[in-house]
């Protein structure tokens, strides 16, 4: 579609015409666009422009919705009236529009009256991570800075970023984004592990099945430290099978265990997650890590039914099993789910987190799951030693040893000189607990109170 110039017009009425090097002659008119070239990653369009003596810069505006074409390719070398620009960064597999666009001297921009569609080709392994899967030599674009990230476009390119990490590669200050959804049909997952970089998963989707019988550190990640993770979403089944007797065992849909300053935000695991068994160690499983310290959970949300492992020490929670000196915030664990811990003693199953160390703090989280295990049964927390727990609420059914369960946690009680747990009248327990019905005698287990809320907080 032609745009027209208006002080040109302006000229030639008043004027009789304007000096051709003040104004171009007239407007530039594209034609002959053509996508060719097409790979799983770029494509080239080729276009003509006349007359070539009006205009400053041409381009390829471009995207995956005909009325959305935000990306952008251009080009201010003016040769000839012929122009090929190279698209790169695509998606394997991905239908995408192009509109080829000039701007005249003027600084008005014309675009094609055509708008090309095509389709990228499926890349080798494409977005299935299968057995024997091999490497891809380099990521899909960027350079790993925040502004310009390393891409990952297939299950090749995982597979790099996999065995990079377990080859003692933590990539610190690294960025990473994901821009396909991915299917893991392979029968060992290796977790991507060490890792202290930044990964956003932009929205897309880990999906199939993530199982291992070797990992005591065990999710889609399996230990990282000083990470960012975010905006990734875990439809896969998560099946941690180790059975090991000389360390704990930790499992997580999205990671295993973070053991030093990492944040995670905006992540959303809908599949199942079965944890391990350590026989003379603690086993630790949660919805989206097994374990967190001196860390941040935010806005996560998870679906998918929670099954804690078994002997020894064990912590099943909703959200996350075991938390030390770090805050989850705005995070749901939604009806759909069940969280189920063991029945046996030394036990804990809550309905956001199975048990706390340090000082931790809970606040604006939901929880609609049926929480059920033995002892230190919540629907907040199972075991809470010290910190803070406010504006959270609690709707799932609860059940376990009578004394130590309550709609919001089961046992409130330090574990160390100075511990001061505290759950404040903003939080509020709906579901029943044992069979009674909320009341305020079983919000806590061993019949203890909540206290009164401090001023700005909102009961839920």
């Amino acid at each position: 579609m032609r745009k027209t110039n208006l002080l040109y017009i302006l000229c030639v009425l008043l004027f009789g015409g304007c000096e051709e090097n003040n104004l171009p002659p007239q407007n530039p008119f594209i034609s002959n666009l053509t996508v060719v070239n097409i790979t799983e990653r770029t494509a080239t369009c080729t276009f003509i422009v006349n007359p070539t003596s009006a205009i400053q810069r041409v381009g390829i505006a471009y995207g995956t919705a005909p009325s959305q074409l935000s990306e952008n390719e251009s080009t201010s070398v003016i040769i000839g009236n012929t122009f090929t620009l190279q698209l790169t960064n695509l998606v394997d597999n991905q239908v995408y529009y192009a509109k080829a666009y000039a701007i005249d001297k003027m600084g008005a921009q014309i675009y094609s009256e055509v708008i090309s569609e095509f389709q990228t080709k499926t890349s080798p392994n494409g977005s299935k991570f299968t057995d024997g899967i091999i490497p891809a030599a380099s990521f899909g674009g960027g350079n790993g800075t925040q502004n310009n990230p390393y891409l990952i476009a297939n299950a090749v390119q995982l597979k790099k970023m996999v065995d990079d990490a377990n080859t003692a590669r933590g990539y610190a200050n690294v960025y990473f984004k994901l821009i396909t959804d991915i299917e893991v049909t392979a029968d060992e997952w290796i977790p991507i592990d060490g890792f202290s970089g930044n990964f956003d998963g932009n929205d897309h989707t880990i999906s199939g099945t993530l199982q291992s019988n070797k990992s005591a550190v065990f999710g889609f990640f399996g230990s990282v430290s000083n990470a960012q993770i975010s905006n990734l979403t875990i439809t896969a089944a998560v099946s941690n099978g180790v059975q090991i007797a000389q360390w704990p065992s930790y499992t997580g849909a999205l990671i295993g265990r973070s053991v030093e300053g990492s944040i995670i935000s905006d992540c959303h695991i809908t599949g199942s997650v079965k944890g391990g068994v350590s026989l003379t160690h603690t086993n630790l499983t949660g919805g989206v890590a097994g374990e967190i310290r001196n860390g941040s959970i935010l806005n996560c949300t998870v679906a998918g039914r929670i099954t804690g492992g078994s002997f020894a020490r064990i912590g099943t929670g909703g959200i996350v099993g075991g938390i030390t000196e770090s805050e989850i915030i705005n995070c749901s664990v939604l009806s759909s789910a069940a969280i189920t811990g063991s029945e046996i003693a030394s036990t804990a199953t809550g309905g956001i987190a199975a048990s706390s160390q340090g000082s931790i703090k809970i606040v604006n989280c939901t929880n609609a799951a049926a929480v059920s295990g033995g002892m230190d049964v919540g629907g907040i927390i199972g075991h809470f030693s010290s910190g803070t727990i406010h504006t959270s609420l609690n709707t799932g059914n609860i059940s376990g040893s009578d004394g130590v369960t309550g709609g919001l946690a089961g046992r409130n009680t330090g574990l160390n000189a100075g511990d001061n747990p505290r759950i404040f009248s903003c939080c509020t327990n709906l579901g029943s607990v044992n069979g009674r019905p909320a009341n305020a005698d079983n919000q806590i287990g061993q019949g203890k109170p909540v206290e009164s809320c401090p001023d700005g907080h909102t009961k839920r």
